[in-house]
């Protein structure tokens, strides 16, 4: 994908008990190819699981012309500004909306002069994407990569916070 490409207009707003099903669902098109090399994927131990860390109010369901099409869960920690969780629709997927999901992020992080990480499957290649934006590998698990990015903010940019709050 081309870094300049134009992200897709979006809205963000606060998944609710009632996203359960599209949730699910998204997980599983997101990322039944990543688990299931990582781990072997079993539907209904993905269920139980799935259930079991159902938060919805730590979420921000991403809606692209009305439409729900991905989420993001991002924590705001004491050291560091946390992407718990992304994921966007596999036809939505190159078009510029996660890395503009997560360049708000970059953006807030910088505000706030802390970092911002994740971890990603080493199966997923999603890790392309998030090197492109400045992610860098920290660590590394029997699973996992644990990446971090220092960012700065770019000008007539806002944050993460300012955004989800016009998105209300």
């Amino acid at each position: 994908m081309p870094e300049n490409l134009p992200s897709l207009p979006y809205a963000l707003r606060v998944a609710t008990a009632a996203d359960y099903e599209f949730l699910y669902r998204l997980h599983v098109a997101c990322m039944q190819e990543y688990v299931a090399a990582t781990w072997g994927w079993n539907d209904a131990v993905q269920q139980v699981m799935f259930k079991e860390r159902f938060a919805p109010e730590r979420s921000q369901i991403v809606s692209v012309r009305g439409e729900a099409v991905g989420v993001i869960s991002v924590e705001r920690r004491a050291t560091d500004w946390f992407i718990a969780s992304i994921e966007i629709a596999p036809t939505m997927q190159g078009q510029g909306l996660g890395a503009s999901l997560i360049r708000q992020v970059l953006a807030q992080a910088a505000i706030d002069r802390l970092p911002a990480r994740l971890q990603v499957l080493h199966t997923n290649p999603a890790r392309r994407l998030y090197e492109r934006l400045g992610f860098t590998v920290e660590g590394t698990t029997p699973t996992h990569l644990l990446m971090v990015a220092l960012s700065q903010v770019p000008a007539g940019k806002e944050g993460w916070r300012d955004a989800a709050a016009n998105d209300a």
